[in-house]
């Protein structure tokens, strides 16, 4: 019995053990990166952006009007686009869904580039009138815990900055493949390439082949 009890006592000491030496150098999981098991165990990208809006510069004389939206909800990202033409009263919404993985990349450019850093940046006296700035809201974090970094055209920055804005808006408008409301446009524009006589008589003459019975 004294036996017995000294070897359990040794499995749970060498338990204890293991534990600890997993919890030092087991996989940590950064938060804003890496990955996690979904409720239905595929593996899906863990985010800690929570939403990002850019507005572009435009003449709001003219009555030009645009807005992009990034928002994670029910499960999915998207952006949502609000478009104006100069020439139009009637604002048009695209809303476009936007994969995990590409939003998880897009905010390690963020985090690697020191993106919201630009927040600081002092104002300028660069006023235009009748003139909308550019600009983004960069929002990390859950409801209760969130970081809001805020930066736009009005502020003073340097050669390295203006690069980094320049790329930072062309990886956002990158996250807009396709209209989350017509997911088969890239289908239907691939088939617009074919020639008008592609199989203009079938395919062709084939010799028909014997199959044997099932």
């Amino acid at each position: 019995m004294a036996m017995k009890l000294k070897i359990t006592r040794e499995v749970f000491v060498i338990m204890g053990i293991m534990a600890v030496l997993g919890s030092l150098f087991g996989c940590k999981k950064t938060e804003g990166s890496g990955t996690d098991a979904g409720n239905d165990g595929n593996s899906v990208q863990v985010v800690d952006l929570a939403e990002v809006d850019f507005i572009p510069g435009y003449n709001d004389m003219a009555g030009e009007s645009h807005q992009n939206y990034l928002r994670y909800k029910d499960g999915e990202w998207t952006i949502r686009s609000i478009d104006r033409t100069p020439d139009s009263r009637e604002e048009v919404t695209t809303t476009y869904a936007v994969d995990t993985a590409a939003v998880a990349e897009f905010e390690a450019f963020i985090n690697e580039n020191g993106i919201c850093g630009l927040a600081d940046r002092k104002e300028n006296d660069n006023f235009i009138t009748d003139y909308t700035p550019w600009s983004f809201t960069i929002v990390f974090g859950k409801v209760g815990q969130r970081k809001t970094y805020r930066f736009g055209e009005y502020q003073d920055y340097s050669d390295k900055d203006l690069e980094l804005i320049k790329e930072l808006k062309k990886r956002f408008e990158g996250l807009k493949v396709i209209p989350k409301s017509n997911k088969w446009n890239s289908f239907i524009q691939a088939s617009d390439m074919f020639s008008e006589d592609f199989m203009e008589s079938g395919r062709g003459t084939q010799e028909a082949k014997k199959r044997k019975t099932l």
